[in-house]
């Protein structure tokens, strides 16, 4: 095994995936610290509206319009879809629905994202259902299910909140798919800024013509705006860029297999900064769905283990 496999863009892909799950479930904790100072609308409009003002200078204007201009028609209103539906109404919907719930059910429910992806990838996508893909993600449900209904003890209630988050990974969901389908310029850049730009000009849009109490409230956010750049920055930035990187060099059904991870990291994170309590029943659904991922992704590991072995057997001879 060439120690260059190290490069491969499979590899990257998944890497990328991975580290994306734990910048993303950061927004439980940044959403949670804003929401009690700050309405979701404004919340999500700072957000993105930070994440565009960064990216578009550090892309720089004439750059940034010349290369949307480079874009085919069917990918620029094919991103515009997905940025309404992932950069406006998931935001949206999912910090109503945080507010409303708790961090540990948040981080359950957005779940049923990456199971919907799963399914599609599969039966839209034609993706090949391999035994091992069937039992990762049947383990990995079962953990949620043993979570949400308290260790089969009780059915599983969902409150406003409850079902606000469902409509968001919905949202999130089809928005993803939209942009796996047809779109497949590799300038992630230009893709995450455009993205910011359209959800900043509708949300900018919404509250100056419906919610102008909320926008005069901004100046009076000067003690939570480290915790909003913060949100900018690792929330949104990093993991757009990471996101759509795996999206183009790893296959669909991977990335949604790794964002089943994503419950996993929120109830570490809604614990350790929240305190939010962990109760055992939640030790054991997080161990199911440990389980299911290893056993999906059985081969890449070893293979990842092998490469990493090389790669310090030829740091070590050099």
């Amino acid at each position: 095994m060439d120690i260059e496999k190290l490069k491969d863009p499979g590899t990257l892909g998944s890497l990328a995936s991975i580290v994306s799950k734990f910048t993303a479930r950061t927004d439980v904790v940044f959403g949670k610290m804003l929401l009690g100072s700050a309405t979701p609308i404004l919340v999500a409009f700072v957000e993105i509206a930070s994440a565009w003002f960064l990216l578009f200078f550090y892309i720089g204007a004439k750059p940034f319009f010349q290369k949307l201009r480079e874009l085919e028609k069917v990918e620029l209103i094919s991103i515009t879809i997905s940025a309404i539906l992932s950069s406006v109404m998931g935001p949206i919907l999912f910090l109503h629905g945080l507010k409303l719930t708790s961090a540990i059910n948040t981080s359950l429910l957005v779940n049923l994202n990456p199971l919907f992806l799963s399914i599609v990838a599969v039966f839209v996508f034609k993706e090949e259902l391999t035994k091992k893909l069937l039992v990762g993600v049947s383990l990995m449900g079962l953990g949620t299910l043993y979570l949400s209904t308290k260790g089969f003890t009780e059915g599983m209630t969902l409150n406003n909140g409850d079902f606000l988050i469902i409509l968001s990974a919905i949202s999130f969901s089809l928005g993803t798919l939209i942009f796996k389908k047809y779109v497949h310029t590799p300038n992630i850049s230009l893709l995450v800024a455009y993205r910011a730009m359209i959800g900043t000009l509708i949300l900018g849009g919404t509250m100056l013509l419906f919610y102008q109490n909320d926008l005069r409230e901004i100046i009076h956010l000067q003690p939570i705006l480290h915790i909003l750049l913060a949100y900018a920055l690792i929330g949104v930035i990093a993991t757009y860029v990471l996101h759509y990187y795996a999206l183009e060099n790893t296959t669909m059904t991977n990335n949604a297999l790794f964002t089943l991870s994503s419950p996993i990291i929120g109830v570490v994170y809604a614990s350790a900064f929240l305190g939010e309590k962990i109760e055992f029943m939640h030790v054991i659904a997080m161990i199911i769905m440990i389980c299911g991922l290893l056993v999906t992704k059985f081969d890449m590991i070893q293979k990842a283990l092998i490469i990493t072995k090389m790669r310090f057997k030829h740091l070590h001879n050099n």
